[in-house]
């Protein structure tokens, strides 16, 4: 069984790489094709075009930046069918996008999974990702041997695009719990307070988040460099969740307010930096 691997990107990478380490065929396409070359000494084809990826592989995985990249990348003019492929859908997209995708997939034959991950590269790399899916459930069989290989455990959300829907909601606290200790931890250094003080306090409470561990070093020293999940990612994460929650009748009001942080970030120059650099844009330190 041959994988291709539609971007690599942070995650595509990474996902490549574990697919690599675990003994499995894989052909890579990234648009930039430079990003993708490293991984031939890995054992990886690197394909000239992603026409060609598809048409040898088995499984596609899509790792791309958005539902537009992945129409372009995966339905090339010349494809006429994906009879007797599946196609994984993994990056943060619409649930009406993925639904469309499914369909589309369907209309040429193919199966259709979606499965957004939750976790970094590190994690990718180790299998330690949490995989939330979305098919029929004998699709779900199906795929679970390679699911598997990312995550010991994915879990099954529902019919399409459930899982689509479930990482929308899970991303919109990386963008919130991001923002909330960004201005806390800003409120605690204008008091002139310890940060050692208040992150000791907080992980004795019930307001305590892992993440905030993860990524106190990079806010400490506003070090920014070698990000798991980039800035200009999450601004296209936050207008998704908007998008969808005005769709839903919910309020958008406060990742609206997030989300014009976060273009400040961008505007300081963080786009490819880590996300946790929306501090420098929230406590104004240009």
């Amino acid at each position: 069984m041959k994988i291709a691997v539609l971007g690599t990107g942070v995650m595509g990478y990474s996902v490549a790489r574990r697919f690599l380490s675990s003994g499995k065929e894989v052909i890579v396409y990234n648009r930039t094709k430079s990003r993708a070359l490293s991984l031939k000494k890995q054992g990886a084809q690197i394909a000239d075009n992603a026409f060609s990826a598809v048409c040898s592989a088995d499984y596609i995985i899509t790792l791309l930046t958005d539902y537009s990249a992945i129409n372009k990348v995966l339905f090339h003019p010349k494809l006429k069918t994906l009879e007797k492929k599946t196609v994984v859908q993994m990056s943060t997209i619409l649930p009406r996008e993925s639904f469309i995708l499914k369909s589309r997939v369907e209309k040429m034959r193919g199966i259709y999974v979606e499965c957004p991950v939750l976790g970094n590269k590190h994690q990718a790399e180790e299998g330690a990702l949490l995989a939330m899916v979305g098919s029929l459930k004998a699709q779900f069989n199906k795929v679970k041997w390679l699911l598997k290989i990312l995550d010991p455990s994915p879990k099954y959300i529902g019919n399409v695009p459930k899982a689509a829907a479930l990482k929308l909601a899970l991303n919109n606290l990386i963008a919130f719990h991001a923002a909330g200790f960004s201005l806390s931890l800003g409120l605690v250094e204008k008091e002139g307070i310890n940060p050692g003080i208040f992150a000791g306090i907080l992980r004795r409470s019930s307001l305590y988040a892992p993440m905030f561990d993860k990524k106190l070093r990079n806010w400490l020293k506003r070090d920014y460099d070698n990000p798991n999940f980039v800035t200009r990612h999450l601004l296209k994460d936050i207008e998704l969740v908007i998008k969808e929650a005005d769709l839903r009748n919910i309020s958008s009001l406060v990742p609206a307010a997030i989300k014009k942080e976060v273009q400040k970030a961008i505007t300081l120059g963080f786009g490819e930096k880590d996300y946790s650099s929306i501090f420098n844009a929230i406590n104004r330190l240009c």
